[in-house]
């Protein structure tokens, strides 16, 4: 069994954590015949109704933020009806586990935020040399050299992705954007997190 997570087009349903194993297992997921997304920078494979559009399925608006995000020249397009998320195949060509930090980014209630790989060499507010586009950022550790993260904070994985596409289309000087959960960051948050803990 391969675990998984169900991504349904309606967003009164949350993602949920299953397993799947063979193909009708996709097939009953998807509604249909399956095609596979490939999004290597998250080392997963997204399966979708590969008619969804034609048989005019539901938008799903969360797996297609999580493909667009990714997946730039995806963006004028669109994933109809549910999806499945598990992750890359294997060199047999078989699907492994969904990577267990993007299961809980999208299954469990927290707080997200964005990182942004700017040239910049301080903390404050980096204005783009190009659009003018401003926002106040902070530098991570030196392990992540070149990465900072905007203050500002998103209730669910997608919101956040909403604006890291924002900010590469804006943004000329970024070169890469991520949504990360915050927990574990807290510090880097100082004056928001002490006016959440006085709510």
């Amino acid at each position: 069994m391969t675990a998984a997570v169900w991504i349904q087009a309606d967003t009164i349903w949350s993602p949920s954590i299953i397993e799947v194993d063979e193909l009708a297992d996709y097939q009953s997921l998807v509604d249909g015949w399956v095609e596979a997304l490939q999004v290597p920078s998250l080392g997963i494979t997204i399966f979708v109704n590969e008619e969804g559009r034609l048989r005019r399925l539901k938008f799903n608006a969360r797996a297609s933020l999580l493909w667009w995000h990714r997946t730039p020249d995806a963006r004028s397009q669109m994933i109809c009806g549910d999806a499945v998320i598990v992750g890359a195949p294997d060199a047999s060509g078989k699907a492994t586990d969904a990577p267990g930090d993007l299961v809980t980014m999208l299954t469990e209630d927290g707080l997200f935020a964005v990182l942004v790989k700017i040239p910049y060499e301080d903390q404050g507010v980096y204005v783009d040399p190009v659009t003018g586009t401003s926002n106040h950022v902070v530098p991570l550790p030196p392990s992540m050299e070149g990465w900072y993260v905007c203050q500002g904070m998103y209730p669910d994985y997608f919101s956040a992705a909403v604006w890291a596409m924002l900010i590469e289309e804006r943004w000329a000087a970024v070169d890469d954007t991520k949504v990360v959960s915050v927990a574990g960051m807290e510090h880097l948050f100082p004056s928001f997190m002490k006016r959440r803990s006085t709510d």
